[in-house]
């Protein structure tokens, strides 16, 4: 059979690594520091899955080999001092996970067979998937990605290519998703995007582009959506007619000055804070459970047909005495296993309306910032 080659380049930078700190994400980190001999030394783990065996040849001499398993991942640990190139070799490898192991390079042109790849958390600069016809799931989010082809990757179900702030930052100003179909899952947050195109991923279930550059974004043919976070960008229109199934929707910070949702009658969270908002109508939504509208201009909110509220944040808005004590009126007083919380601080009734209208149906009234 033919064999699968991996070449790999890391570059390990000692002094941005803690001792026993592990990742802050929700997976844990593939390398840990470690003192031997008075060196410190970086311990990197490799995962894959595959059939056979796979051997791994390190520029030291050193070589190390893992019998996979078809169904779970196998990994091998390598412990090292200085930047090290390895290089795999396997046969049919279909998922690799080289999370967090500072690699500054990545060249998996020869593994037509990978499904899934997991390369978050590096130092890579580029990323060539275009051989990669069979990946179906990519994250390689928390990089120094400047561009991102996925156009050849017509499989992939979930691409999460997102960053956050500091010196781990994609800097994708374009992406274009427009042959990727199959796409249920888009992860794009804090790139430098200006423009997405969504048009052609009738399939996408949750898409998060949140921290972008934003001013518009078309979701009229994404009619399966669930989850959508567009917060934090300069949007100053959102259609959601035809979004019928969102359930979660985040559009916080942006330049809206009206927002509808009387079609998106699924919706449970609704966080639209820090927009010029007005009004805001959310009678149809009678499946909130969730509502944050603060700092926006609203003067009055009716929840009377929200029964299922249990956090309601309506702060630093410019609700009076009288129309804080009327939407204590339309609160609910159905009893809950959560606390039901109602935040008005920053109002110009704050001080002066009558809190007790809401306790009185088990309402936690919160009149100043935690």
């Amino acid at each position: 059979m033919r064999k699968i080659i991996f070449y790999i380049i890391v570059f390990v930078l000692l002094p941005m690594v803690t001792i026993g700190q592990g990742s802050s994400t929700e997976k844990k980190s593939t390398k840990s520091m470690m003192v031997l001999d008075g060196i410190y030394r970086a311990e990197v783990k490799i995962g894959l899955v595959g059939s056979d065996t796979a051997t791994i040849y390190f520029d030291n001499g050193r070589i190390g080999s893992i019998i996979l398993s078809a169904d779970k991942y196998t990994y091998y640990t390598h412990i090292f001092d200085q930047p090290m190139v390895a290089t795999i070799i396997g046969n049919n490898i279909t998922a690799m996970d080289c999370f967090d192991t500072r690699l500054a390079n990545l060249d998996i042109s020869k593994n037509r067979a990978l499904k899934e790849l997991n390369c978050k958390y590096n130092q890579l600069t580029n990323l060539n998937v275009s051989k990669n016809t069979a990946l179906t799931i990519l994250d390689c989010g928390y990089n120094h990605l400047t561009s991102l082809d996925v156009s050849k990757n017509t499989a992939l179900v979930k691409l999460y290519c997102g960053s956050g702030f500091g010196n781990r930052f994609n800097r994708l100003t374009d992406l274009d998703i427009n042959n990727n179909i199959a796409l249920a899952e888009l992860d794009c947050n804090t790139n430098l995007l200006t423009y997405l195109d969504v048009s052609k991923n009738t399939k996408l279930t949750v898409l998060s582009c949140k921290y972008n550059q934003l001013k518009g974004l078309d979701i009229g043919k994404n009619t399966k959506l669930t989850k959508l976070d567009c917060s934090n960008n300069q949007l100053q229109g959102l259609d959601l007619s035809k979004n019928l199934e969102l359930k979660e929707l985040d559009c916080k910070q942006n330049q809206l000055t009206s927002l509808n949702a009387d079609k998106n009658t699924a919706l449970a969270v609704l966080d639209c804070r820090g927009n010029p908002l007005m009004i805001l109508n959310v009678n149809k939504n009678t499946a909130l459970t969730e509502l944050y509208c603060s700092r926006n201009q609203l003067k009055n909110l009716d929840v009377s047909k929200n029964t299922k509220l249990i956090k309601l944040d309506c702060s630093n808005n410019n609700f009076s005495e009288d129309a804080l004590n009327a939407l204590f009126t339309t609160l609910h007083n159905t009893n809950t296993v959560e606390k039901k919380t109602i935040a008005i601080y920053g109002n110009p009734g704050t001080n002066t309306c009558n809190k007790s209208i809401a306790e009185a149906k088990g309402w936690e009234v919160i009149r100043e910032k935690k």
